[in-house]
């Protein structure tokens, strides 16, 4: 970056075209990334908040949001003028006040107030997810969570191991939430953001607006006082479920959302100790108590385990493979379309969707063996599998695959990722029975090995085979993956985030 001098003259002489009279700019209060921020009289004596960009998606992002915003009612500034004339230029009218909620005092109601009036503002057709995520948003919360703690550990502020630990919490609360509501989200509602005009709060610096889950907003704007998070409820006029959802979510938004800005904040060469320090805080004292591995002991006979996905990664392997594919192109494939099969035999085959992309018919048999060598290559056994089939096995309790895969692609994948296929006293594979949700796999499989279903406990990672394993009268633990982890599991008996947290325990004893 140059300084203020990269953009004065031509966006003064541009301003003062467009509204009839000379227009000044005052010294940048923020010049980075080919963008800068200044204030500015105009030439009816009306002063300006003045954003110049050189990113039009950035520009685009943050015009649409504040348009729609105010356009429903919302406290926001007026939007003057905005759009393209050698810069991208959003002009808004200054907010009278210089003081914000940083400065303390609140109002925390009307801070929840405002929030409200932006969460209920109509998502904008086109406005991509808080920080240009793909898919939905669970998954992109996990992505996101993983992508900030390898780098918190790469910089020593996390451990490896407390960087897998934050992982598997990650998983287990967001199964645990369920999928989270679509709103208009500004995305960095910290109370620097929030203007206090009398007794009235202004919503302002949209530059990270998007669609995603309010509870990461009503987070951030209480992450450093979390004591004033009732009085925003309040003011918000939360019901019970979002209050219990912002509970259950705010260790782990609070924890990525800091872990994210001191990063950044560390990239840009500024002082980052404050979100820091935060984020050490929410993790030792919020997230490390709970996110260390449980040991549920579950009684039983019979362990029944679904394949793909369960034991092994195939659900996020295979999305991804596909989704290189849709890179070529410069699109992406929705994660939730992949997820919503996950514990089926309906799979994705978007040749035709790719083949509109790619203007022309494809070589679909070369690309799919490399699409097939690209995902085998990212497979790998699932964290806890290994310890959980050694232990029960041990234990004397008979273990069963129940999958909808056919048996040599199972026998392949076990045979590549060194799983002993002799574990597993029974392999019920696809295509000797109807696939899930229905019950039918299960239902041969507790046949085959003469055990009740009273006895017995499935483990899914989908709904799908939840409901399949639940229509067989089965027990059945559900362990979320990073593609099915915004399931509905609410019909599981337990949710766990990984197998290493079940002990199995059999009635029978050791193996002779």
């Amino acid at each position: 970056m140059s300084g203020p001098l990269w953009f004065a003259e031509g966006a003064e002489r541009c301003l003062s075209a467009r509204f009839g009279g000379p227009v000044r700019l005052d010294p940048p209060e923020v010049d980075w990334d080919r963008r800068a921020v200044c204030r500015a009289e105009l030439p009816d004596g009306r002063r300006a908040v003045v954003k110049i960009d050189t990113d039009e998606v950035r520009h685009r992002r943050e015009s649409a949001g504040l348009l729609a915003a105010a356009d429903a009612g919302a406290p926001v500034p007026r939007v003057l003028w905005h759009g393209r004339d050698g810069f991208w230029f959003l002009v808004l009218e200054e907010v009278p006040t210089r003081r914000s909620m940083a400065d303390g005092g609140g109002p925390w109601r009307a801070a929840g107030a405002a929030a409200r009036a932006l969460h209920d503002t109509p998502v904008p057709p086109g406005l991509a997810m808080f920080c240009d995520g793909v898919g939905e948003w669970e998954q992109h919360v996990d992505h996101r969570v993983a992508v900030e703690c390898a780098e918190a550990a790469r910089r020593g502020l996390l451990t490896e191991a407390e960087s897998d630990a934050v992982r598997r919490y990650a998983l287990r609360l967001l199964a645990e939430a369920g999928p989270a509501p679509r709103a208009l989200v500004h995305g960095d509602l910290q109370a620097r953001h929030l203007l206090v005009d009398g007794g009235q709060v202004v919503l302002v610096d949209f530059g990270d607006v998007g669609w995603g889950d309010p509870v990461l907003d009503l987070v951030v704007l209480t992450h450093f006082e979390p004591e004033h998070r009732a009085e925003v409820l309040d003011g918000y006029r939360a019901d019970a479920a979002l209050r219990a959802r912002v509970a259950l979510l705010a260790p782990l938004y609070s924890l990525w959302r800091n872990l994210f800005v001191s990063r950044w904040y560390h990239e840009n060469e500024f002082e980052q100790r404050r979100n820091t320090e935060t984020a050490r805080r929410v993790l030792e004292t919020e997230v490390l108590p709970s996110a260390r591995v449980r040991s549920v002991r579950l009684e039983c006979d019979a362990a029944l385990l679904d394949f793909d996905g369960l034991l092994i990664d195939t659900e996020y392997a295979g999305w991804r493979s596909w989704n290189e594919l849709y890179a070529r192109y410069g699109r992406a494939l929705d994660a939730t379309s992949w997820a919503l099969r996950a514990g089926g035999d309906d799979p994705l085959s978007p040749w035709e969707e790719l083949e509109g992309f790619a203007g022309a018919p494809l070589d679909r048999e070369g690309l799919e063996q490399a699409r097939r060598v690209s995902r085998d290559g990212m497979l790998t056994v699932l964290p806890g599998v290994r310890r959980f089939l050694e232990r029960c096995w041990a234990d004397g309790i008979t273990l069963c695959l129940v999958s909808n895969s056919p048996m040599k692609w199972i026998q392949r994948q076990m045979s590549a990722l060194g799983l002993d296929p002799d574990v597993f006293d029974l392999i019920v594979p696809g295509g000797e029975h109807p696939a899930k949700p229905a019950p039918d796999g299960y239902l041969l499989a507790l046949a085959k090995l003469g055990v009740a279903p009273e006895r017995a406990v499935a483990f899914e990672d989908s709904a799908r085979g939840v409901s399949a394993a639940k229509a067989a009268g089965l027990r059945c633990v559900a362990v979320p993956n990073r593609i099915t982890a915004h399931n509905d599991f609410s019909h599981a008996d337990l949710v766990v985030g990984g197998l290493d947290e079940v002990a199995a325990v059999s009635r029978s004893g050791v193996r002779s």
